[in-house]
């Protein structure tokens, strides 16, 4: 996996970016609107290894940890909720970033089920009874008790 290095957007970047018609792009656009040529490559690798990982626990984790770095290593502007770029922002590195972000994850992870163990509930009870929905969440079969 490339080695970037935390940086700004070069000229030539910001060029390409500023050159991009948001409103009638491509989807490759659209993501070099986001991400910058080396970023996108870097963040490829990552995401090529979590898709040879088997289905599963392990796998959900590091997309989860990958869904958390994409907004520090785009353009994104920091803090919004909207979706504007922010030119003058230095991008953090992917593979450094995600690794930082598994590390936090697998913490706070123990960190939580230390808590939970010292508690008077039985973790394993408390996975068993959770169910992950992969679907639209305006969709979901959710019953609500008022």
């Amino acid at each position: 996996v490339p080695y970037i290095g935390r940086r700004a957007l070069t000229e030539k970047e910001k060029n390409l970016i500023t050159a991009i018609n948001i409103a009638r792009c491509s989807a490759e656009q659209r993501l070099a609107y986001w991400f910058p040529a080396a970023h996108r490559q870097s963040l490829d690798c990552l995401l090529q290894g979590i898709l040879t990982l088997p289905e599963g626990e392990v796998r959900r984790f590091f997309f989860c940890a990958f869904s958390n770095i994409l907004r520090s290593c785009s353009t994104w502007l920091s803090g919004s909720t909207k979706p504007q770029k922010d030119l003058q922002k230095k991008l953090s590195d992917p593979v450094m970033t995600f690794a930082s972000q598994v590390r936090d994850m697998l913490r706070r992870n123990q960190l939580y089920w230390k808590e939970l163990k010292s508690s008077s509930e039985n973790p394993s009870r408390l996975t068993q009874s959770a169910t992950i929905y992969t679907e639209d969440a305006r969709d979901l079969p959710l019953v609500l008790q008022l």
